[in-house]
């Protein structure tokens, strides 16, 4: 005579069934479960050492290579003007430091506008800034990194660096496509001949991803 299964028995049975099938379950969606990975591939250049890109009192051009394929994307200068002295009559002159996308490109840089005044300023941007199509207005246009009169009587500037590292928001365009860069600057750019230096350079190569300013990874 086969001996009864008692209720016990037959709940740690049940119980051990739905261990297993729970078990089962899990580890059968873990396998099916994609590999996540990123589409973020950032190409980091550091300079060593910095390079001066431009300083007062020097016509000298700086030109970036930000993709590094052996075609200019962005130009740095220096260039002078003369503007009038309205006390005396005289003239005085004026000198701008522009950064702007290389002749016959359709690059971009991220600007600040004024719309009171016809200049363009890029964007100061601080470490972790995101760069891409929605952080602000791009430009194809030449942006000015400083301004300086002297008027005869005199003397004004403008800066748009200080002591601190500040971030270029940059849009290369390729194949009808963007991607997304910065350029790192430093130094206090002014008619003392303080030099403007570049310190690095980053770009996403992940078309139309956006970038974080500093990011080099």
């Amino acid at each position: 005579m086969k001996p009864k299964t008692t209720k016990k028995q037959l709940t740690q049975k049940y119980l051990l069934f739905i261990i297993i099938s729970i078990s089962l379950f899990y580890l059968m969606s873990c396998q099916k479960e994609p590999s996540r990975t990123t589409s973020v591939k950032i190409v980091y250049t550091d300079i060593i050492p910095d390079t001066i890109v431009v300083t007062i009192g020097t016509t000298p051009i700086y030109n970036l290579d930000l993709d590094k394929d052996g075609v200019y994307d962005f130009t740095f200068k220096c260039t002078y003007g003369r503007t009038q002295c309205r006390p005396t009559g005289g003239y005085g002159f004026k000198i701008y430091i522009e950064v702007e996308p290389a002749d016959n490109s359709f690059n971009e840089i991220l600007n600040v506008v004024y719309p009171a005044l016809p200049d363009t300023v890029p964007a100061a941007l601080d470490t972790l800034n995101e760069i891409g199509s929605v952080s602000g207005e791009w430009l194809s246009s030449p942006s000015q990194l400083l301004r300086y009169e002297n008027s005869c009587c005199c003397d004004r500037g403008d800066y748009f660096f200080d002591n601190n590292d500040k971030y270029l928001g940059l849009k290369l365009v390729k194949g009808g496509q963007a991607f997304y860069g910065w350029a790192r600057l430093n130094g206090k750019i002014g008619w003392d001949g303080t030099p403007l230096l570049l310190k690095d350079y980053a770009y996403n190569s992940s078309p139309n991803e956006f970038i974080l300013a500093g990011q080099t990874k």
